[in-house]
């Protein structure tokens, strides 16, 4: 799958560079409708799930890349010479740029066990974490469209009056999409089928959940600047503080972590993990947008 992935990522950039963003709606469709196609095909019996799944996944990636590598395939020559950015790439060049993107696409996917370490020292380190476990999933749900605004700005930024529209577009979308988190966190009715239906808590881990609900929408709020600026920063080439900005977001989990810990053991863990990924979210966030604002003169006339 590792391999699958960065051919996949290889290809998806010449679509993206080509602003051919269509591509990879088509390639994720394929891929979700052959997952469960395999799925379904494989899992026969109880005994046969596991494997199943595991050969659905590969297969969908595979069939997915295929899709890429061939919708792709005459992208490349067809791309335009950008003075600005030389095709002449040496080896420590691509390292300065990438390397800061390793870190911290290394340090956003240890944020969650990272959290649920921390969650798992509390008084009721089960409720925690078992809380936790539902709402993580549902601010990545909720704000996984607003990823894309990072892939835009990279792509459309190319000066401060381009920038400052498109900053202005992100505000405006991460609004929207927060807006339906503020829906389900406080009317109860959907608040309450999204949480009995769809994830069947039981009443005691319902009660648990729910204050946490009614400040869910704060993450995907910062999830969505903190795209915005990313993708500012990744157009203007230096990406050093990407991995500062990473590296940071760990640091103050930890730090809020330990001293809520210190102050109160018995604090409800579903509020406490949203309240820490909402801390990530805003260091990332702060770091980022005031780098972005210096290097595009945003706050210029």
């Amino acid at each position: 799958i590792p391999l699958l992935v960065g051919v996949r990522g290889l290809n998806s950039a010449l679509a993206l560079r080509a602003r051919q963003t269509r591509l990879l709606t088509q390639a994720t469709f394929l891929r979700l409708l052959s997952v469960i196609a395999i799925l379904l095909a494989l899992a026969t019996s109880d005994r046969l799930v596991a494997s199943a799944v595991g050969w659905s996944l590969t297969g969908g990636i595979a069939l997915e890349t295929a899709w890429i590598i061939w919708v792709t395939r005459g992208l490349l020559a067809a791309l335009p010479i950008d003075a600005a950015h030389p095709a002449d790439l040496d080896l420590a060049r691509m390292m300065r740029f990438a390397a800061p993107l390793v870190v911290s696409a290394y340090a956003w996917t240890a944020l969650r066990p990272v959290i649920n370490g921390i969650l798992g020292h509390f008084t009721d380190s089960e409720a925690a974490q078992a809380g936790f476990g539902v709402l993580h999933p549902l601010i990545l749900l909720t704000a996984s469209g607003l990823w894309a605004l990072q892939a835009t700005g990279q792509i459309l930024a190319t000066d401060t009056k381009s920038a400052r529209r498109f900053l202005g577009f992100g505000i405006v979308m991460t609004v929207l999409f927060s807006s339906m988190v503020v829906l389900l966190g406080w009317i109860p009715a959907w608040r309450d089928l999204l949480l009995t239906r769809m994830f069947t808590l039981p009443p005691d881990l319902l009660d648990y959940v729910e204050p946490a609900m009614k400040i869910l929408f704060i993450a995907p709020v910062l999830l969505g600047l903190r795209a915005c600026f990313k993708g500012l920063i990744l157009a203007s080439g230096r990406t050093g503080i990407i991995s500062v900005s990473a590296a940071a977001d760990l640091l103050a989990v930890g730090g809020v972590g330990a001293t809520v810990l210190w102050l109160d053991p018995t604090v409800n863990g579903a509020v406490l993990g949203v309240a820490l990924v909402t801390t990530a979210e805003l260091v990332e966030a702060t770091l980022l947008g005031s780098t972005a604002w210096r290097r595009f003169g945003i706050g210029r006339a």
